[in-house]
């Protein structure tokens, strides 16, 4: 029997941007500001009137 080829291990190398990582970094900021103040305003909507009240008047 012959042996089995040897398997050619390929290196992959990535040239990292660093210009790059700030804006993805400002575009997941940005997403997650937008989601927290969605999510919040979604959950002040479930709060009893008094809580509400309550939150208003400390800010």
């Amino acid at each position: 029997m012959y042996p089995p080829p040897s398997l050619k291990i390929l290196k992959l190398y990535f040239y990292f941007n660093y210009m790059h990582v700030s804006s993805v970094l400002q575009y997941f900021q940005f997403l997650f500001t937008l989601f927290y103040s969605a999510f919040s305003l979604f959950l002040f909507h479930f709060l009893p009137i008094h809580v509400k009240l309550f939150l208003c008047f400390t800010f």
